[in-house]
């Protein structure tokens, strides 16, 4: 599977990339931009017609983070907009669905900004823009989510560049929809969903000794199970263990069905992961 290889290589590209002077390791975000513009009148659709480039090379030319691990974070958006403009301003609004192709999506069907194509989209995350903040907001969220992977809360800096964008567009002329941005980005650093994280770092340092020591691999991937398993029962409404399930479950399969020894945890993944029950009952 792509996840495992990347990471079975993990220690390789650490010690390659710590030898590299700091500005050539930034973080390689890499997005794929879609933007449906067929909901605009026909004036609307020849000025946004350049806004999808627009959008793609603002996220893809800038840096977003530093990047000791040298990965790259692959991300998909799509954006449906409807136009909303005023006497005095082009606005729209959009439904905007964001992920990093794997393991984390959100959706956010409450985003409002204005838009001149004339004025060019400017990096900065300390420069509040209803454009660019919610951009920002889950592209850090997603880099947080990158960066659990490689140590127990790593990608802690990165959501709270997130929290620190969402406090500025809650008092902002363009509030709606940051409120429900602070219970996304609340949910993620509230203490009773660190479970979920810690999973995710001892998964993927299972997959990190892959190739070295596949009875560490066994070892911390089943602690990884139980503690996702741990995490949905204490908060069966937080997203994003069961993202992180659907999105690696056959990796969980792929690892688990030739030992014997930890046949448990398919009983433990249809428990917590009944969508894809069937595919455990296989291997029991």
């Amino acid at each position: 599977m792509f996840s495992r290889c990347r990471v079975a290589f993990f220690l390789l590209l650490a010690s390659l990339f710590a030898l590299l002077p700091l500005g050539s390791r930034a973080q390689v975000v890499k997005a794929e931009v879609n933007v449906d513009l067929r909901r605009l009148p026909l004036e609307k659709r020849e000025k946004m017609v350049d806004f999808q480039d627009k959008i793609t090379q603002y996220i893809n030319q800038n840096t977003w983070c530093e990047n000791r691990y040298g990965t790259e974070l692959p991300i998909r958006i799509q954006i449906f907009l409807q136009d909303i403009s005023v006497s005095y301003e082009d606005r729209y609004s959009g439904n905007f669905l964001i992920s990093n192709t794997t393991d984390m999506q959100f959706y956010d069907k409450r985003w409002r900004f204005n838009y001149d194509r004339f004025e060019s989209l400017v990096f900065d995350e300390n420069l509040n823009h209803p454009l660019t903040s919610v951009i920002g907001f889950y592209i850090y969220i997603l880099i947080g989510g990158e960066f659990d992977k490689f140590g127990k809360f790593e990608g802690s800096p990165y959501y709270e560049k997130a929290l620190a964008i969402n406090h500025q567009g809650r008092f902002s002329r363009f509030i709606w929809g940051w409120d429900e941005r602070k219970i996304v980005i609340d949910d993620i650093l509230d203490k009773k969903n660190q479970t979920y994280r810690e999973a995710v770092d001892l998964f993927y340092l299972g997959l990190a000794y892959v190739k070295e020591d596949y009875s560490q691999t066994l070892k911390f991937c089943k602690g990884a199970v139980d503690l996702m398993a741990k995490q949905i029962e204490a908060n069966p409404d937080y997203e994003l263990p069961h993202q992180f399930i659907d999105g690696h479950y056959i990796d969980m399969i792929d690892i688990f069905k030739e030992s014997e020894k930890y046949q448990s945890v398919f009983e433990t993944l249809i428990k917590i992961d009944p969508d894809h029950e069937e595919e455990y009952k296989k291997h029991l």
